[in-house]
C-alpha cells in the first residue's frame, strides 16, 4: 500500500465587526454587528464569501487575498478605509483585521395644514440640499443619510440639529400655515366664472 502524506501551509486571518455608531471608524465603543465578507485567493482567482456575526476567523493556506466587507442594503463599509485588506499570507495568523459599518439613516414624516389637514405638493428641504415634494397624503421621506447634523425645513418652519447615527430612522412632522397658490389657469377660470355672473 502506497501512502501519500503532505502538508498544507496556513494560517489564520481574524477579526472583529463593528456597527460604527457614529460613523467615524473609530472601533473603540462600537457595538458588534455582521457582515458578509469575500475571500478573493489572487493566486488561484477563485472567490468565497462567508457569513458572520461579531467576529470572523478564516484558516487559509498560504498566498495572497483580498478580504472585502460586503455591505448590506442601505449600509456602507466604514472601516477599513476602502473596505477591504490586501493581505500576503504565508506562516503567521493575522488578527484585527476589523471591519466597520454603518446602516444609513432615514428623516421622514408629514406636513400638515394648521387643522392637521394633509398638504400635497409642499417643498420639504434637508439641509445636504435635497428637496422632497409631499405627497397626496402630505408624506415626506429622506433615506440614505450618512452620520451627520441635519436641519429639515418646510416652508416657514424648521427643525435644527437632528443627529443622524448608524441606522436611526427619525419621524418629524410639520403644521404649517399653508397657502395655496392659484395655478394661473384656474385664476383665469375663476375670473371667467365671476364675470359670467353678470351677463
Amino acid at each position: 500500500i502506497l501512502v501519500f502524506a503532505y502538508s498544507v501551509e496556513s494560517a489564520i486571518i481574524s477579526g472583529n465587526i463593528y456597527e460604527d455608531f457614529d460613523g467615524d471608524s473609530l472601533l473603540s465603543n462600537e457595538t458588534k454587528g455582521n457582515i458578509t465578507i469575500s475571500v478573493f485567493n489572487i493566486n488561484t482567482l477563485n472567490e468565497k464569501t462567508f457569513y458572520f456575526n461579531n467576529y470572523y476567523e478564516l484558516n487559509l493556506e498560504r498566498g495572497n487575498y483580498i478580504i472585502t466587507a460586503i455591505p448590506g442594503d442601505n449600509e456602507i463599509i466604514t472601516y477599513p478605509e476602502l473596505g477591504f485588506y490586501y493581505i500576503i499570507l504565508n506562516n503567521e495568523d493575522l488578527n484585527e483585521k476589523d471591519f466597520g459599518k454603518f446602516a444609513l439613516g432615514k428623516i421622514y414624516g408629514y406636513v400638515y395644514d394648521l387643522n392637521n389637514n394633509p398638504l400635497q405638493n409642499v417643498h420639504v428641504n434637508l439641509s445636504n440640499n435635497f428637496t422632497y415634494l409631499t405627497n397626496s397624503k402630505g408624506y415626506y421621506e429622506f433615506n440614505g443619510l450618512e452620520n451627520g447634523v441635519y436641519e429639515i425645513k418646510a416652508e416657514d418652519k424648521s427643525i435644527q440639529n437632528i443627529q443622524v447615527d448608524s441606522g436611526i430612522i427619525i419621524n418629524y412632522n410639520f403644521n404649517i400655515d399653508h397657502k395655496q397658490k392659484i395655478k394661473i389657469e384656474d385664476r383665469e377660470t375663476i375670473i371667467e366664472e365671476f364675470l359670467n355672473m353678470f351677463e
